[in-house]
């Protein structure tokens, strides 16, 4: 007679065990969650005036650039920061340029170039319509630039100074660079990861409130 509520606090002790893995295992995962989002995005930060080491329209420039292009900028995405309304001016922000003209590197006709949020951190001040002269570094799989760059506004009718150093240009390869793909493809991962994180958490809360009911 006495079996079954020994059983039951058997049992009991067992859900109470599983309970505690399963909050772990819980806490786990939003740290891992936490510590992906943490190196896309940070808490704001102390920013400093930006001030570069190349002087403006140097040949310094040039030869620090990988890539250089004319183009127009099509669009400007969101920093993670913005999106989720914890922002900093050294988030990285992605813009997609419509390339025309490719003087040095490997120029495609579309081109992501990633830069600082705010010119504060040195990031690139480019407006979405507007044509510019942008000399991109590699780093990775991604392209960067900066307000240290030399990047200039290419106005229709204009001709900048820096083309005399420039010289003659080539056409852009059809198609999307490599680097623009993996961007794109990255925000997909961190959605991603989300939803699974999401799932597994509903799914422990779930079945401890089914174990409950007995």
């Amino acid at each position: 007679m006495n079996r079954h509520p020994q059983r039951r606090i058997k049992e009991a002790k067992g859900r109470e065990r599983r309970g505690r893995k399963s909050i772990v295992l819980m806490s786990a995962l939003l740290f891992s969650m936490l510590a992906v989002l943490g190196g896309l995005t940070a808490a704001p930060k102390t920013t400093y005036a930006c001030s570069c080491a190349f002087s403006s329209g140097s040949q310094e420039q040039l030869d620090f650039a990988d890539l250089i292009f004319s183009g127009t900028v099509t669009e400007r995405g969101k920093t993670l920061g913005e999106r989720i309304g914890i922002g900093s001016s050294s988030d990285p922000v992605n813009y997609t340029f419509k390339v025309d003209q490719v003087w040095k590197g490997k120029g495609h006709t579309e081109e992501q170039i990633s830069t600082y949020a705010s010119t504060s951190s040195c990031g690139a001040d480019f407006r979405e319509g507007e044509r510019y002269i942008v000399m991109a570094k590699h780093d990775g799989a991604k392209l960067t630039t900066s307000l240290c760059s030399g990047n200039v506004l290419y106005e229709v009718g204009t001709q900048p100074e820096l083309l005399q150093k420039l010289g003659e240009a080539n056409e852009p390869e059809p198609g999307v660079a490599l680097g623009t793909q993996v961007q794109n493809h990255s925000w997909i991962a961190v959605l991603g990861m989300t939803l699974i994180l999401v799932l597994i958490v509903g799914l422990v809360i779930r079945r401890r409130r089914a174990r409950r009911r007995f």
